[in-house]
């Protein structure tokens, strides 16, 4: 298990909180928990100092059907 930092961006790319810090098996387990993070701005996640995904919403992303409830 490695430690994964999750940091929260605002509208100019920098960091607005201290990150939150997961034990996670690989890349992908974290990203997919990076996402309950994204809101309206970006989030970024690291293993240590190397950068593993920038995640965030676009309008796109609202309009897919997955993302639509009624």
């Amino acid at each position: 298990m490695v430690d994964y930092r999750i940091y929260v961006l605002n509208a100019d790319d920098h960091v607005v909180t201290p990150p939150h810090i997961f034990k996670c098996a690989d890349d992908s387990e974290a990203v997919h928990l990076a996402w309950q993070y994204v809101d309206r701005t970006p989030v970024e996640v690291w293993d240590g100092a190397t950068f593993v995904a920038r995640l965030e919403r676009t309008e796109q992303a609202v309009l897919e059907p997955e993302a639509v409830t009624r």
